[in-house]
């Protein structure tokens, strides 16, 4: 599993929604897309805010 997919599977287990994940991140919707669908790696700090957010580590960074 990819970076991307993991962290949609993520987001769906908390119930968030893509705009809260967006904002968090600093992304529009398109660029979440394409991190999912397209497996691009975020940032640094997008990481960060993702996993502030959701308070779920992230396995594939391990």
């Amino acid at each position: 599993m990819g970076i991307g997919q993991e962290l949609e599977m993520i987001r769906k287990l908390r119930g968030l929604s893509v705009i809260d994940i967006c904002n968090a991140m600093d992304l529009t919707e398109m660029q979440y897309h394409y991190i999912v669908v397209y497996n691009r790696r975020p940032t640094v700090y997008q990481l960060i805010m993702f996993i502030s957010t959701t308070r779920h580590p992230l396995d594939s960074i391990m």
